[in-house]
């Protein structure tokens, strides 16, 4: 993105959202987003769920403004193609952990140890069911601290 269509890694903080790939596969490359119409734009984040008026005008102003990297249409077509093949795979993994994070929070109320993670200061509904997972029943697998900090990276490559 950053060769032919670097502004759009500036309007949006988070690349793994429904919202950025939706952008995407609307608006493939610059030429085309500013060619929408600014009520199009609106009313794309707004079906979406970004409701945030100043996020939204600012990010039409940045649309209407932004300054080509590049005009070369065969540099443009071939990484506006890749790109498209890459949010395609982004879509499937945001189903896949959505799914998994709503099996994860049915069982971990189940679980003995839910109220003790739950407990923790910070860990609330989202990071509580993660780290009782993480942490599972067999505790004894782990030596130290350090033995769940190795674990928890080497799960996350």
């Amino acid at each position: 993105m950053k060769q032919y269509y670097p502004q759009v890694l500036e309007w949006f903080d988070h690349y793994d959202t429904t919202v950025f790939c939706e952008f995407l596969i609307r608006w493939p490359t610059l030429k085309q987003v500013q060619r929408a119409r600014a009520s199009t734009l609106e009313r794309f984040f707004y079906q979406h769920h970004v409701y945030r008026r100043a996020l939204i005008e600012s990010r039409i102003d940045a649309i209407k403004g932004a300054k080509a990297t590049t005009n070369d249409s065969l540099i443009i077509d071939v990484h506006a193609l890749q790109v498209l093949g890459l949010v395609e795979q982004i879509r499937v993994t945001i189903t896949a952990l959505k799914r998994l994070d709503g099996v994860i929070a049915e069982l971990a109320p189940e679980h003995a140890d839910d109220e003790l993670f739950r407990a923790l200061p910070g860990a609330g509904a989202v990071f509580a069911p993660r780290l009782l997972v993480a942490f599972s029943k067999d505790r004894e697998r782990f030596d130290d601290a350090a033995a769940v900090q190795r674990s928890t990276r080497a799960s996350h490559r």
